[in-house]
């Protein structure tokens, strides 16, 4: 589930590895890892299956990206390239943007600017929309970090370009919410088919009705199944 193949942007995401941003991922340090491993042990507690799993394929690894602007427009950058063509479009940016992206920079480059760092006609719409809000006081990014899930995905879903997987991300990833499960990820629906011997694979209702068994702990059980997911993928 690469931020470079979802089609479109509003819909699920239609690939099957965990998320990644590119360019904008700290390496974890060993208390993400210990804080990971303790809410899967949790889970476990809670469903003996996710802790035989876990035995059979290993712990997976944090996904950390920094909170604000930068990762939102990485969001942006990524929608439906490769993540090669978009760690190319991020560094051109960055290079425009002498370091740091910020709202300001984005909007003082405006359409000619980004067009020359390689964004299409529509991401530059969502980019500009995106700054533009955060400068009229629309969209205030620090007041997230004191909104539950369901507030962050009501207010990101207000931008151009963000659905709900895109909130549900974020709010993982960059807000370090632990009780999210993306229902409608086209990865972790095939990973429960296989880890439940399912006929058919559950939708984004039933898949969201599934995952309610591991609350408050279901952030760590979706990256262990992409890590799943991704073990069968590779054979």
């Amino acid at each position: 589930m690469i931020f470079s193949r979802l089609r479109p942007w509003r819909n699920p995401p239609t690939s099957l590895d965990s998320p990644r941003l590119p360019g904008l991922q700290p390496s974890p340090d060993n208390r993400h890892r210990r804080r990971l491993r303790d809410q899967l042990r949790r889970a476990g507690s809670l469903d003996p299956e996710i802790g035989a799993l876990v035995a059979r394929i290993g712990y997976p690894e944090p996904r950390i990206h920094e909170p604000g602007f930068g990762t939102l427009m990485q969001i942006i950058i990524s929608q439906q390239v490769s993540t090669r063509s978009a760690a190319a479009v991020r560094r051109r940016l960055e290079q425009s943007c002498r370091g740091t992206v910020t709202w300001r920079k984005i909007l003082n480059r405006g359409e000619a600017g980004l067009r020359a760092c390689g964004l299409s006609r529509q991401k530059i719409g969502y980019a500009l929309g995106l700054a533009d809000m955060i400068r009229r006081g629309d969209l205030d990014l620090s007041a997230l970090h004191r909104m539950d899930t369901r507030e962050v995905v009501g207010e990101l879903i207000r931008v151009r370009g963000f659905g709900r997987w895109s909130c549900q991300i974020y709010a993982m990833f960059a807000l370090g919410h632990r009780d999210v499960f993306p229902e409608d990820d086209l990865g972790l629906q095939l990973a429960l088919q296989r880890h439940l011997g399912l006929l058919d694979r559950p939708t984004g209702r039933e898949s969201a009705a599934i995952a309610e068994r591991w609350s408050p702990h279901r952030s760590a059980v979706a990256l262990l199944m992409w890590k799943y997911h991704g073990s069968a993928t590779l054979g």
